[in-house]
C-alpha cells in the first residue's frame, strides 16, 4: 500500500469535510421549506429520505450553490425546477441540498437560527458523504442514500437530458438493489460478503452512507474468514473521523486511525497506513502539534520499515523534526530579546 499518493485522499477525508462543516459559519440554508415544493422538490434531507423507503423510490439528490458557483447552479435549478422534469421523475424522489448564501444574514439573525445552522451541518455532512467536489452536483442513490450514480450536470441543459440521464442509469439501479437487498437480508458471514460487494461497488468517497454496514463487518466476521476485516477497520475509523469533523471535535478525528491501528485485524501495510492517514490529517488541519506528527509518522514506519513507502515516511520524520525545530526557534527568539533587555 503505496502511502505517497494519499495527500489527495487524506484531503477528501479531512480538510474537505472540516472546510464543508468550517463554512457553516458562513453560509446558511436559504429559507425554502422543509416540505416538498410545486416541482417536487423537497428541502429537508431527513424527510426526503423517509418519503423514499415509504414509498420504496430511489432519491436524486441536487447539491447547489457553493461559492462561485451559484450561477452554474441557478441554471440547472431552472431545468429540474420544471413541470416536464417533475412529470419526467415522478419515480424518484428530489432534494435539493442548497447552500446559497444571499440570505446569511438574515437568518443568523432570526430565532430560528440554532436550528437552521444544526440542519445545516447534517447537510454537509450528506454532501460530503456523497463525494461532493463542487456544485452543482446531482446524484442518484437509493432510498438508504447509497449512492448509485452521479449525473453530468454539464450534458444536461434540458428536462428531457435530466430524464434521459436517469434512464440510461436503470441498469445500475437494478445492481444496487440487488445488493443492498442482499446486504440488508442475509445474516452472518454471508451478509459480511454481500456489504464487501455493496463496498467494493460504491464509489469510494460516496462510502460514508454506508457507516452502519461497515461498522458491523467486523462483528459478522469476527475470525477473518473473508480476510477482509482490515479494510473495514480502516473504513469504518474514516467514518468516525467525519463524524467527528462535522462535530468539530477536531481530538477525536484524530484519534480515529491510531485507534484503528491497534485492531488485530489489519497486517504491516494497514498500520502503516493508518498512522500516515493520522500524520497527514494533523498537516491538512494545519496544526502544529509536531510531536503528535513526528509520533505518527515514526509509527507508521516502525509498523513496515521495508515497505516501498519507508523512505518516504523517513523523509516526513525529518522534515516534521526539523519544522518543529523551526518554529521553536522562532518563538524563542523574541523571548531571549526581551530578556536582554
Amino acid at each position: 500500500m503505496r502511502l505517497c499518493n494519499h495527500t489527495a485522499a487524506g484531503r477528501s477525508v479531512t480538510a474537505a469535510v472540516l472546510a464543508a462543516c468550517m463554512a457553516a459559519g458562513m453560509l446558511l440554508w436559504t429559507g425554502c421549506s422543509s416540505k416538498m415544493d410545486a416541482f417536487g422538490w423537497y428541502h429537508d434531507y431527513t424527510l426526503a429520505r423517509d418519503e423514499a423507503q415509504k414509498k420504496q423510490k430511489n432519491m436524486l439528490v441536487f447539491v447547489s450553490a457553493f461559492s462561485d458557483d451559484e450561477g452554474k447552479s441557478t441554471a440547472l435549478r431552472n431545468v429540474l425546477g420544471t413541470k416536464a422534469f417533475k412529470q419526467g421523475a415522478a419515480s424518484y424522489v428530489c432534494v435539493n441540498l442548497d447552500f446559497s448564501s444571499d440570505q446569511l444574514t438574515d437568518k443568523m439573525n432570526s430565532k430560528d437560527s440554532e436550528k437552521l445552522m444544526r440542519k445545516l451541518m447534517a447537510d454537509q455532512l450528506v454532501a460530503a458523504g456523497l463525494g461532493v467536489s463542487e456544485t452543482p452536483s446531482l446524484f442518484l442513490t437509493t432510498k438508504e442514500g447509497y449512492m448509485i450514480s452521479e449525473l453530468d450536470c454539464s450534458t444536461l441543459s434540458a428536462p428531457e437530458d435530466c430524464i434521459g440521464a436517469l434512464e440510461q442509469t436503470k441498469p445500475a439501479q437494478e445492481t444496487m438493489a440487488r445488493m443492498t437487498a442482499a446486504a440488508e437480508q442475509a445474516s452472518g458471514l454471508e451478509k459480511a460478503q454481500a456489504i464487501n460487494e455493496l463496498f467494493d461497488a460504491t464509489t469510494p468517497g460516496a462510502r460514508y452512507p454506508l457507516g452502519s454496514l461497515i461498522k458491523l463487518y467486523t462483528q459478522l466476521d469476527a475470525d477473518n474468514q473473508t480476510g477482509q476485516c482490515g479494510k473495514f477497520v480502516l473504513a469504518a475509523a474514516e467514518i468516525t473521523a467525519k463524524e467527528a469533523l462535522a462535530a468539530q471535535d477536531f481530538q477525536a478525528a484524530f484519534d480515529a486511525f491510531p485507534a484503528a491501528a491497534q485492531s488485530p485485524y489489519l497486517n504491516a501495510g494497514q498500520k502503516q497506513f493508518a498512522y500516515y492517514t493520522a500524520a497527514n490529517m494533523y498537516i491538512q488541519l494545519e496544526s502544529y502539534d509536531f510531536d503528535a506528527i513526528i509520533s505518527n509518522f515514526q509509527a507508521a514506519y516502525d509498523a513496515d520499515p521495508d515497505s516501498p513507502s519507508g523512505e518516504y515516511l523517513k523523509n516526513m520524520i525529518t522534515m516534521a523534526k526539523n519544522m518543529k525545530l523551526q518554529m521553536t526557534t522562532a518563538v524563542e527568539q523574541p523571548e531571549s530579546q526581551e530578556d536582554s533587555r
